[in-house]
């Protein structure tokens, strides 16, 4: 019986190393579903003002910095019978800014754009927007979470998940 306990005990060594990269390929995928859930598609009139909570995506780019490879992605880790280390997120200028708050400060050639923007186009939009770099020096953009949402629920819903698979893959070991 020790034998054939012992020979269990090493294929289970062997093969979670197999399952912790299962999960680490996995865990980006889950996650942009996530983040996903945060993010709004723009509203039809992109020269109006996002007053509400909701962070909305008009280009798409800060959802696909969170894909593997994409420009932007920040995805490490290392996956091995100990377990899965990770981290995760994106590098790109505006994401700490949506995900947390902060002042953007007015530059001249931010304020020439929006005036050059408001000749082109005629919309008043960017004639607020230049007026108001001018006098307040910036602006002020308030938190719109998207990334610590989707962590909260994969550590609630990804983690159960894992526990299940995990469970199902030793007794599918245990078992033989």
């Amino acid at each position: 019986m020790t034998n054939d306990f012992d020979e269990r005990i090493k294929m289970l060594q062997t093969t979670f190393a197999g399952f912790m990269k299962q999960a680490k390929q996995e865990f980006p995928l889950v996650m942009q579903a996530y983040i996903n859930e945060n993010l709004h598609s723009s509203p039809a009139n992109p020269a109006a003002f996002n007053t509400t909570d909701t962070l909305y995506t008009r280009s798409g780019a800060l959802v696909r910095s969170f894909i593997a490879g994409q420009k932007g992605n920040i995805f490490q880790g290392t996956a091995d019978e100990r377990g899965l280390q990770l981290t995760y997120g994106s590098s790109l200028p505006y994401a700490a800014i949506q995900e947390f708050g902060g002042t953007i400060q007015a530059t001249p050639r931010m304020i020439g754009y929006f005036w050059a923007m408001h000749k082109n186009t005629q919309l008043n939009f960017f004639k607020v927007l230049a007026l108001a770099a001018k006098k307040n020096g910036g602006f002020r953009l308030k938190p719109r979470p998207y990334l610590m949402p989707a962590v909260r629920k994969y550590e609630k819903d990804g983690i159960q998940y894992l526990e299940r698979s995990l469970t199902v893959f030793l007794q599918g070991v245990w078992n033989g």
